[in-house]
C-alpha cells in the first residue's frame, strides 16, 4: 500500500463527491474551515477563497436550535445560504483526531411527486428501479453488476467511514461511464448494477471492459493506506424472461466472474429458447413435485469429503440428482431455484432426509462403523421451519439410524437470514446427536462473529475462495482465517471445489481438515457408495481412501 499527501487525497475525494452532489467541509480543532470542495462552495453560497478560517458556525446558518457545531452523527437541517435562500440539507458530521469532516447534500423533493427512494451512501436508486427499467426495455439491452472485491479489504483496515466514501467514489467513475439513457443503480453493500444499451454483445463487452480498466487505473487513498479498485463484472443481454430473472442472471454471471480470477468480466449473450425451455421443464417438474419423486425421477449421489489428517472412516455429502428420459441422473440444475421460489423446496428437503436415512438403515452394524459422517443439506426454508425438527426426530427413529453419523449442513446466507431460529435448529440437533456444519462460508456478509453464535461443528470454506487460494494472496488469508478461527471455536474446516494437488498441498499447510473436490471424486450414485461398504474390504478401503495422498 502506498502513502499519499492528505491534501491530494481530499482533493480527488472531494471531486468524487462533487459528482455525487455531497459536500465536503473539513475543519480545524477550533471549529475553522480549512477546506471545502465545489458542492460545499454551491449548499453554503461560500466560495472557497472566503470561506478558509471562517467559523463553520457561520458557514452553516440555520434556523434549528442546534447549531451544526453541536450536531453529531447525522442531522437534516433547514440551511441558509450566503447571499439568500434556503435548502434542505443532510448533515454528516465525521470526527477526526484534529478537527472533523462535515459532509452535506441536499435532501429536497419535488412536491408534485414523491422522488424514488435513493440509497443514502451512494445517492442512486436501488434494486427496484433497475427491476422496473429492466422489465421496459427492449431485447437486446444489457444488464450488468458490477462487484467492488476491495470493499470487504477497505471495511477491515479502514472502517466503514472509508468504505462508504469508496462507494461514492466508484459510483461517480461509473456515472461517467454511462450513457444519459442508461441506468446505474447500487444493489448491495458492495456492488452497483448497470442497465447498458449497447449495439450487440461487442460492444457492451468493450464498456465494461473499460469501465473495470478505469477503475483498476486508480487508486483509492485513506489516510497512509492505497488500494486498488478491483471489480468482478458479470452481465447478461436481455431476452425475453421476467425482470427477476434477468437479473438473476447477471448475479450468477457476477459470481462466476469472481470465481474465474481475471479479467474477471462474463457476459452471457441472449439465449432466450433455451433458457425458456429449462425454466419450463423445471416449472413443470415442480408442479408435479411429489409424483417426480415417488416415481424415480430424483436419486440420490455422494461426493466423497476427504480428511487431509489421517482421520479414518468414510465421509460423503449427499446430493440430489434429477433422473432424465433417458434413465442418466444430472444436476438439479433450476430445480431448486424454482422450489424455493414456489415454497416446495421444503418437500425436496424432507425427501432427500427421508431416503439417506432409509439407505443408511438398510446396511449392516459393519457398514455403520466403518461411516464417519454422512452430510445432508438444508434450504432456508427448512432451517425456519417450525415443524422440520420433529420429521428429523421421526425419520432417526423410524430407520434406526445414529444421529452422529449425520451432519446437517445450512449455508451462511440461510443461518443469517433468521439467526434466532438457526441457532435454535442448531442446538436442536445438537443435542440430538448430530452435526451441524456452515455451507459456503465467505460467500455470503456474515461476520466471523456469526460462528460463534452458531455453535457449529465444521465450516465449509466457500469454493470460490478455495479455488484461488493458490495464486491469490488474499483468498489465501482469508483461508488461514477461518482456519484459525475455527479451531479456536472448535470447529472442523472442509474446504470446498479442490480440483488440482497444488492447492491441496496449500490447503494441508494452511491447516484444512478435509477437502472436497473433482480432484479426490466426482459424485456417485448412493446406493454404489454404500453397497462399496458393504464388499469384503470395504470399509478398511473407505477409510484409507480418507488418508492423505
Amino acid at each position: 500500500m502506498e502513502r499519499r499527501h492528505p491534501r491530494e487525497v481530499a482533493e480527488r475525494e472531494g471531486a468524487a463527491l462533487d459528482e455525487l452532489g455531497v459536500g465536503r467541509i473539513e475543519i480545524d480543532e477550533e471549529g475553522c474551515v480549512r477546506w471545502m470542495n465545489q458542492e460545499a462552495e454551491r449548499l453554503t453560497g461560500w466560495p472557497f477563497g472566503m470561506a478558509v478560517g471562517v467559523s463553520v458556525d457561520r458557514l452553516l446558518t440555520t434556523d434549528a436550535q442546534d447549531a451544526p457545531s453541536t450536531l453529531d452523527a447525522t442531522s437534516v437541517v433547514r440551511l441558509e445560504r450566503r447571499g439568500g435562500g434556503e435548502t434542505t440539507t443532510l448533515l454528516r458530521s465525521v470526527r477526526r483526531r484534529h478537527g472533523a469532516v462535515l459532509l452535506l447534500r441536499s435532501v429536497e423533493e419535488p412536491e408534485t411527486e414523491p422522488a424514488p427512494r435513493r440509497d443514502r451512501v451512494t445517492g442512486l436508486l436501488g434494486r427496484d428501479a433497475l427491476l422496473e427499467a429492466t422489465e421496459a426495455v427492449a431485447p437486446g439491452s444489457f444488464l450488468a453488476i458490477v462487484d467492488v472485491q476491495v470493499f470487504d479489504l477497505v471495511v477491515a483496515a479502514c472502517g466503514y467511514e472509508a468504505a462508504d466514501l469508496l462507494l461514492q467514489w466508484v459510483a461517480a467513475r461509473l456515472r461517467e461511464a454511462i450513457d444519459d439513457a442508461e441506468l446505474l443503480t447500487h444493489l448491495t453493500t458492495s456492488s452497483f448494477g448497470l442497465l447498458l444499451r449497447r449495439d450487440g454483445a461487442g460492444a457492451a463487452e468493450r464498456a465494461l471492459r473499460r469501465v473495470q480498466r478505469d477503475l483498476a487505473s486508480f487508486r483509492f487513498n485513506w489516510g497512509a493506506c492505497s488500494f486498488r479498485v478491483e471489480t468482478s463484472i458479470g452481465a447478461v443481454e436481455r431476452g425475453d424472461e421476467t425482470a427477476g430473472e434477468t437479473l438473476e442472471q447477471a448475479l450468477r454471471a457476477c459470481r462466476a466472474a469472481r470465481e474465474r480470477g481475471d479479467p474477471r468480466l462474463v457476459l452471457m449473450p441472449r439465449r432466450e429458447e433455451d433458457d425458456g425451455a429449462r425454466r419450463r421443464e423445471a416449472l413443470g417438474w415442480v408442479a408435479n413435485l411429489e409424483p417426480n419423486l415417488e416415481s424415480g425421477r430424483a436419486t440420490l449421489h455422494a461426493q466423497a469429503v476427504h480428511s487431509l489428517r489421517g482421520e479414518r472412516g468414510a465421509y460423503y455429502e449427499v446430493l440430489l440428482r434429477v433422473v432424465d428420459e433417458s434413465g442418466a441422473a444430472r444436476g438439479p440444475g433450476s430445480i431448486i431455484e424454482v422450489a424455493e421460489r414456489h415454497g416446495r423446496v421444503e418437500t425436496l428437503d424432507r425427501w432427500v432426509i427421508d431416503r439417506t436415512l432409509q439407505a443408511l438403515g438398510e446396511v449392516g452394524p459393519r457398514e455403520l462403523r466403518a461411516i464417519d459422517t454422512f452430510a445432508i443439506n438444508l434450504s432456508g426454508a427448512s432451517v425456519t421451519s417450525d415443524t422440520l425438527f420433529d420429521y428429523i426426530v421421526d425419520a432417526f427413529g423410524r430407520y434406526a439410524v445414529p444421529p452422529h453419523l449425520i451432519c446437517f449442513e445450512i449455508t451462511e446466507t440461510a443461518a443469517i437470514s433468521d439467526l434466532e431460529t438457526a441457532r435454535y435448529l442448531v442446538s436442536q440437533l445438537k443435542a440430538l446427536g448430530a452435526r451441524v456444519a456452515l455451507d459456503d462460508f465467505g460467500a455470503g456478509v456474515a461476520s466471523f462473529s456469526y460462528l460463534r453464535q452458531l455453535d457449529v461443528d465444521t465450516v465449509k470454506i466457500d469454493g470460490s475462495i478455495v479455488r484461488r487460494c493458490a495464486q491469490d494472496a488474499v483468498d489465501r488469508c482469508i483461508v488461514e482465517a477461518v482456519v484459525r478461527i475455527a479451531a479456536q471455536l472448535g470447529a472442523k474446516t472442509v474446504a470446498e471445489w479442490v480440483e488440482d494437488e497444488e492447492t491441496e498441498a496449500l490447503l494441508r499447510d494452511l491447516g484444512v481438515d478435509r477437502v472436497q473436490g473433482f480432484l479426490r471424486g466426482r459424485p456417485r450414485a448412493l446406493a454404489g457408495v454404500l453397497a462399496e461398504l458393504a464388499g469384503p474390504k470395504g470399509g478398511a478401503e473407505s477409510a484409507a481412501a480418507s488418508e492423505p495422498g
